[in-house]
């Protein structure tokens, strides 16, 4: 089991290196997925850059060097910001990996993240819910669209900081 996690840590790791690499878009900004599988229960998601106040200090657009100095501070807000939540309480976002996103505009500023993460869940979770509550200041960037695919079925919701909660999996 820790052999796949780390595999697929690798994997996304790998994914992002190349796609930044070739400019690609992995995501269209303030879109998502969530998968849950029996191996664990994965999140891709692009964030706008705006929603970190603090990563873009001469608002010219977040370049690499930007990113590395305020890493940690977006991980710390992404993991605090979106959450999953069982019966058994909260699940823990980890092995988060962040990376620009070349965005589909010429606007420099408008620069999304991408997120990549693994939430720890030790079974298949069977009611859950979904709280996140990163928003960028754009009316545009105040809409996460996200699909959640649970075996064969997929649902696709609309997160707003009016309705930033969710049940899944119902």
């Amino acid at each position: 089991m820790r052999t796949i996690q780390i595999l697929a840590v690798t994997f996304l790791g790998a994914i992002l290196i190349f796609a930044s690499r070739a400019q690609a878009h992995l995501l269209v900004a303030q879109n998502g997925t969530l998968t849950i599988s029996q191996e664990g229960t994965w999140l891709a998601v692009s964030l706008p850059a705006s929603a970190f106040a603090k990563l873009d200090p001469n608002k010219d657009g977040v370049d690499e060097t930007e990113l590395a100095h305020g890493q940690r501070a977006v991980k710390e807000r992404v993991r605090r910001d979106f959450r999953l939540v069982d019966i058994d309480g909260p699940l823990m976002l980890r092995d988060i990996v962040i990376n620009l996103s070349k965005p589909h505009n010429t606007d420099a500023t408008a620069t999304p993240l991408l997120v990549l993460g693994r939430f720890d869940a030790s079974k298949r979770p069977q009611t859950l819910r979904l709280s996140a509550t990163i928003f960028g200041r754009s009316k545009t960037e105040r809409v996460l669209k996200l699909r959640v695919r649970s075996g064969d079925r997929t649902h696709t919701h609309e997160l707003t900081p009016k309705r930033s909660t969710v049940r899944l999996l119902d």
